[in-house]
């Protein structure tokens, strides 16, 4: 079967490739012929562009700090995207540039489009392009793997009526899967793409190379919840006596050791080679999970239903923070027997979905 995949590859940002290349990687493992659909939405693009001027409406001081920021770490953004543009034409398979506009003959040639992982649905992040993840543009087969809206879960009528064209929705959290229900969308929960490989998988893809040769703790952040994140993350490091490895340089962490330019395989060696993982974004705790590490996640407090949701499945609530006030538990996990029933179910799902047209 010829399918494509229809995501966020085109986003700086470690998960959004990364679950890309794991559900790549595993259909083709299935014997199919997959590709990924090189649509690039507008929003993501803005957001990720490498503008030095400011681009949010700050007052003046704002605005003169953000202008700095920009200078001074213009040339590693630079140096980062082009380590992304690298790995998204070496291992994410790219068709030619598409417009559900202009090229129907590039998805005119799929027996089957898949939409996700990531935020897909997420109106905040895609903007006036979320039309074209609800597949209006295809009349194959569509199925939803992991799909998200993040914290947004309120669909207009329209893009129910799109998802009951499809022939599967599999969903990332449970809340948009109760949610989705309700409103008449028969759909079950997966686990994100990045679980599909085994940790064997992943450790064959990174190799051996090790970022840091001393013991460390890596830190991740992302969103608004940076205060409590660098607080946790000092408390643990303070505790343990290592140092802070990171990849954003922030004013409010000057002692940490900071890799601003570094590749979406790079970001699993830190995660893996880690004695300690501090995240606060979805794909950092779940390559923590795969790599049974000794970690804790903060989530934001409104918007952090996916990482709570997966911790909560999985029974890993004790490692779930929200202040350097509590009380953090430094023990190491065995083999999570919930993750593999999870996984499995996971991965028979997708191939019974698409084993209705071809015998994987």
């Amino acid at each position: 079967m010829k399918i494509g995949i229809l995501t966020f590859h085109e986003a700086d940002n470690y998960g959004a490739v990364l679950q890309n290349y794991a559900l790549l990687t595993c259909l083709r493992s299935c014997g199919h012929y997959v590709e990924t659909i090189n649509f690039r939405c507008k929003n993501i693009l803005n957001n990720n562009a490498l503008n030095i001027l400011p681009r949010s409406r700050v007052s003046y001081l704002g605005g003169c700090k953000e202008l700095i920021s920009n200078l001074i770490h213009h040339s590693s953004r630079v140096y980062k995207h082009k380590m992304f543009e690298s790995f998204r034409h070496e291992k994410l398979c790219l068709t030619d540039p598409f417009s559900p506009k202009k090229n129907d003959k590039i998805v005119g040639e799929y027996d089957c489009i898949i939409v996700g992982s990531d935020q897909v649905w997420n109106s905040k992040i895609v903007g006036e392009d979320i039309h074209t993840f609800f597949l209006d543009f295809f009349a194959g087969i569509k199925i939803a793997y992991a799909a998200s809206s993040g914290s947004t879960n309120l669909f207009p009528d329209t893009q129910i009526a799109q998802l009951k064209k499809f022939s599967d929705v599999f969903v990332r959290e449970a809340s948009l899967c109760e949610y989705l229900k309700k409103r008449g969308v028969n759909n079950s929960v997966v686990m994100d793409p990045v679980f599909l490989l085994s940790k064997e998988e992943w450790l064959r893809e990174i190799g051996t190379e090790r970022k840091v040769k001393d013991p460390y703790l890596f830190f991740y952040f992302v969103g608004n919840n940076i205060d409590e994140s660098i607080a946790i993350a000092k408390k643990v490091a303070k505790e343990k006596g290592i140092k802070i490895v990171t990849l954003e340089r922030t004013l409010k962490l000057p002692e940490a050791m900071v890799f601003t330019a570094s590749s979406p395989f790079d970001f699993i060696r830190l995660v893996r080679d880690a004695e300690f993982v501090v995240a606060s974004s979805f794909h950092a705790t779940a390559f923590s999970v795969l790599f049974e590490k000794e970690f804790v996640s903060v989530p934001h407090r409104i918007t952090g239903s996916r990482i709570e949701d997966l911790l909560h499945y999985l029974g890993f609530e004790k490692h779930i923070v929200y202040s350097d006030k509590e009380r953090i538990d430094y023990n190491l996990f065995a083999e999570n027997k919930i993750l593999i029933n999870a996984v499995n179910v996971s991965k028979q799902k997708l191939i019974d979905a698409l084993n209705k047209y071809f015998v994987c």
